[in-house]
Parts: structure tokens; C-alpha cells; sequence
């Protein structure tokens, strides 16, 4: 009797994804609905949880800074990078179609990138959900936005260099800040410009990720210390073996892919094969 129920401690039946619901206030909850329906007798959702480090150092999120919340209160956000997301995205088993998932821009403009990116995803009922995003990366508007960016810091507190071992401030009226300006703004374009493509690409991914599992804009502290919870929808393999035409057909195939991969088999070794999927032969012809 002990022996169980160490055992039972040790296995503990697997959660529904429909009992994170009712623990919402609990857990980040990545769903497309916002309840759970009835699914096809052939699925079954599989949740699947994701923590993220609430460290920023760590690279799961970045500090905006001060936002507004729903309740119109200003607290500190924070946003899931790629890192994270990429994560969230293996465990929900998001797909991104090659056909659609390409540059969209003519490349005559050696400052501008456009990425299109088709992801699916999916739905609790066995079929596909798929949502198409793009990002555009204009290195004209990036060098406008640092520099505004600067010019608004310079005019406030000042810029800061070193020199000599010590600090000195430069502002509009040194001619030198014009100078430190531009030096900061080559530095800062020299990643957004070895990197556009990459960037125009990721970021066109990260927007299919956010609005096919309806991810926020961004989370407090206080949400990230909480798990995500991610829907996988998976074949009820269980249940479709129950039917034995259905078994006879799924190991048909089974073995059909093992062919391809592996080369032809032996009947002793088809009937090994199929005896080991639970599934008897006659006269080892499946």
C-alpha cells in the first residue's frame, strides 16, 4: 500500500489545459480563444509551460520603461524578446510557411527591408490557423529617430564623454556636440546596417508569434513571475487505436515513413515492426 502511493506521488496524472483557466490569476495564459470548446475526438491539448527569467541581464525581456496599464496607472513594462518567444513559440509548435515567409521589398534601396512572415498554428478543433506579418527595417528612419533621440538628451542634461580620466558635458551650444552626435550615430547604424535583413526577418516572426497565442504588448514584473501556459494540440493517438481499421491504417503509414528513412524491410522485420506498434499481421502482410 505505501509502495502506491509512493508511486502515485512520483506519476501524478498530467493536467487538463482547461484547468489552467481556473487558475488564471495563477498563470500567463497563451490561448487564441479565450475558453476552451469541445475538440475533435482525433486532438487533445497538451499544455505545455514556459517560465521566463525576470532578470533582464538573463535576455528573456526587455525594459520599455514607464507605461500605462489597463487601469490607466503608469507601472514599469517590460516586453518578451525573441529569446522568449521563440521558446513560447517550439512549445505551441507554431509553423512558419517557406512559401510565404520571404522579402517583399525590390532590394533597389540598399536602406530599406520588408520581410513578410506566414505562421500556423493549430486549433483545438485539428485545423490550421494562419496569420500573416511584416516588418519594415528604413535605416533613414532609424538614423532620424537616434538622432532626434540624441539632440532631445543634449538639450536636457547634456551629453557625456570622457576625456583625459574625466567626465565633461557638452551641450547645443558646443560645437563639439554636434561632432559627439554624429560619432554616436555612425556607431549605433553600423548594427541596424549589418544586420537589417536579420532584423526585418525576426521581427516580422515575433508579430506572427504575438497574434496567433495573443501575447500583450508587454507584462509587468508581477505577470512574468507567473508561468506561461501554451496549448499544444496533439493527435490522441490513445484514442484513435482504439478503432482497428484506424490502427491498421496509422501503422500502414507508420511503416511507410519508416522505408523512406531507414530502406526496405524484411517481412520478419515488417512484422516485428508492427507487432511492436501493437498491431498483428496476418501472414506478415499488414
Amino acid at each position: 500500500m505505501n509502495k502506491e502511493r509512493v508511486m502515485k506521488k512520483k506519476n501524478p496524472q498530467p493536467k487538463k489545459f482547461s484547468y489552467y483557466f481556473k487558475k488564471a490569476d495563477a498563470f500567463n495564459i497563451l490561448y487564441p480563444v479565450e475558453h476552451v470548446i469541445e475538440i475533435s475526438n482525433a486532438f487533445r491539448l497538451i499544455p505545455e509551460i514556459i517560465t521566463v527569467d525576470p532578470r533582464p541581464a538573463a535576455g528573456d525581456i526587455w525594459d520599455m520603461g514607464e507605461r500605462k496599464n489597463d487601469q490607466g496607472e503608469m507601472c514599469r513594462a517590460y516586453v518578451l524578446t525573441n529569446r522568449a518567444l521563440q521558446r513560447i513559440a517550439q512549445a505551441a509548435e507554431i509553423t512558419f510557411d517557406p512559401r510565404h515567409t520571404h522579402r517583399t521589398d525590390d532590394g533597389r534601396n540598399p536602406r530599406r527591408v520588408e520581410y513578410q512572415a506566414t505562421g500556423l498554428l493549430r486549433r483545438q478543433d485539428g485545423h490550421w490557423m494562419s496569420i500573416t506579418q511584416s516588418k519594415e527595417i528604413d535605416l533613414d528612419v532609424i538614423e532620424s529617430e537616434i538622432r532626434t533621440e540624441l539632440e532631445v538628451a543634449a538639450a536636457g542634461s547634456g551629453l557625456t564623454i570622457s576625456r583625459n580620466g574625466k567626465e565633461q558635458i557638452l551641450r547645443p551650444d558646443n560645437p563639439e556636440c554636434a561632432r559627439e552626435i554624429a560619432r554616436r550615430i555612425a556607431v549605433r547604424m553600423r548594427l541596424w546596417k549589418r544586420n537589417k535583413v536579420t532584423f526585418a526577418l525576426t521581427g516580422a516572426t515575433k508579430r506572427v508569434i504575438r497574434a496567433l497565442l495573443l501575447i500583450k504588448d508587454f507584462y509587468t514584473m508581477e505577470d512574468l513571475k507567473k508561468p506561461f501556459v501554451v496549448p499544444r494540440v496533439s493527435l490522441d493517438i490513445d484514442r484513435l487505436l482504439e478503432d482497428g481499421e484506424i490502427k491498421k491504417h496509422f501503422t500502414a503509414s507508420f511503416l511507410e515513413q519508416s522505408l523512406s528513412v531507414f530502406g526496405p524491410m524484411s517481412e520478419p522485420e515488417r512484422s516485428r515492426a508492427a507487432i511492436g506498434l501493437g498491431v498483428h499481421t496476418a501472414g506478415g502482410a499488414l
